[in-house]
């Protein structure tokens, strides 16, 4: 590319202030101009990180929506609160049935096939952290007993003391 130098600059300048002029110009611009695409370099290195940040940000919501697609899912299956209203009331009416029926004690002989010892009671219950001492009861306590079904009820009153 041929330089222009001044003979060439009178061609189109008027006169010599517009040629000092031009040249102050055309050397600010060869001045500025790597600082310029330094900068412009910058804004794109910017603009790269920033499109890396959205692309982090977008994947990280997709996975929050894949979450709570999963959430509703469970939730559309889930019982009706009407449907655990019937449950809850069946469970109450269980619950009525078995404490309304006379208590029976454990003992082997209402476990048929099964030997009962109250040192083999004891042992295991020590074993199980639970303390074993002889009970005693209060006026008005209720108590669990293991049928020989193997069917849990809950007695009406204790036996007082």
């Amino acid at each position: 590319m041929p330089s222009l130098n001044r003979a060439t600059l009178a061609k189109f300048l008027p006169d010599e202030r517009s040629i000092r002029e031009f040249e102050n110009f055309v050397g600010n611009v060869d001045s500025g101009l790597p600082a310029a695409i330094d900068f412009i370099l910058l804004l794109a290195n910017d603009a790269g990180i920033s499109a890396d940040n959205a692309d982090s940000k977008a994947t990280q919501a997709l996975d929050v929506l894949s979450s709570i697609a999963e959430s509703l899912s469970i939730l559309a299956s889930a019982p009706t609160v009407e449907e655990l209203r019937g449950e809850v009331i069946e469970l109450r009416r269980q619950v009525n049935e078995l404490q309304s029926q006379p208590s029976r004690e454990v003992t082997a002989e209402t476990l048929p096939g099964t030997t009962l010892s109250s040192e083999v009671v004891n042992s295991s219950l020590t074993t199980a952290g639970i303390s074993a001492a002889s009970p005693t009861f209060s006026a008005g306590d209720k108590y669990v007993i293991v049928d020989a079904s193997g069917n849990l009820h809950v007695s009406a009153l204790g036996p007082a003391s």
